[in-house]
């Protein structure tokens, strides 16, 4: 499911674009679709928007694969009294708005970015597209500038101890935000006493590189059909 201002979903979200605001069009779209139950698959921040998710709707949820998810106590952002802001989403959205990323393009700059020359010709097209849209940049900076909120929802969880009745892979690669850290991922799979950690080893596994590292993605692609066999 791409959020709202991503992918193919080209429109911008109502505001605030925190956790709770994501899981509810989540489920939004499942219900829409007739899903009442699967296996999902969360990297990164929607690792967050899952737990939200879980903890409105248990129900839909057969397991969970999370792919270095956020954990809300080791991450630096978590008050949610704060508006968090990264100069990068910025310039994005300025250079968006005054062309320079389509004189990029046209120039062939873009091409040449290296992690995505080894996506697949079609994917690459459309991963550089992202790059023309505004509402990309723009909906990056809505929702980091409401991680706090984000992370301090996960945390209310956490804090309640609430123990998952579903199986939970977590998978880590070693240059990921676990790194030094691997008890905080241990962590999130003791959520499940049906819980594992699997440890991504390439020297290329970091926590963006399961787009476009073979080993990061087959693993992931690997433990998520060994848990569709497993609960179906």
């Amino acid at each position: 499911i791409d959020r709202a201002g991503y992918g193919g979903s080209r429109q911008r979200g109502p505001l605030p674009r925190n956790s709770e605001q994501i899981a509810h069009e989540t489920f939004q779209v499942l219900d829409t679709l007739g899903i009442s139950e699967a296996v999902f698959v969360g990297h990164s921040f929607s690792g967050f928007n899952l737990r939200i998710l879980e903890r409105d709707h248990p129900s839909l949820f057969k397991g969970i694969v999370f792919v270095d998810m956020v954990n809300p106590n080791i991450t630096e952002r978590c008050d949610p009294t704060e508006t968090y802001s990264v100069p990068l989403f910025k310039f994005g959205m300025m250079a968006v708005d005054s062309g320079i990323v389509r004189l990029a393009e046209a120039a062939g700059l873009l091409a040449g970015i290296a992690p995505v020359s080894r996506l697949p010709p079609d994917v690459q097209v459309e991963y550089r597209h992202n790059l023309f849209r505004p509402g990309y940049f723009r909906t990056y900076s809505d929702e980091f500038e409401v991680w706090g909120q984000s992370c301090a929802f996960v945390k209310s969880i956490a804090e309640e101890q609430k123990s998952l009745d579903f199986p939970v892979t977590v998978v880590v690669p070693t240059e990921g935000i676990y790194k030094d850290k691997m008890e905080f991922a241990q962590e999130i799979a003791d959520l499940s006493t049906d819980g594992k950690v699997v440890t991504v080893t390439s020297d290329d596994a970091d926590h963006v590189t399961i787009l476009w590292d073979e080993i990061h993605s087959l693993t992931v692609t690997f433990e998520v059909v060994s848990m569709i066999a497993k609960v179906y």
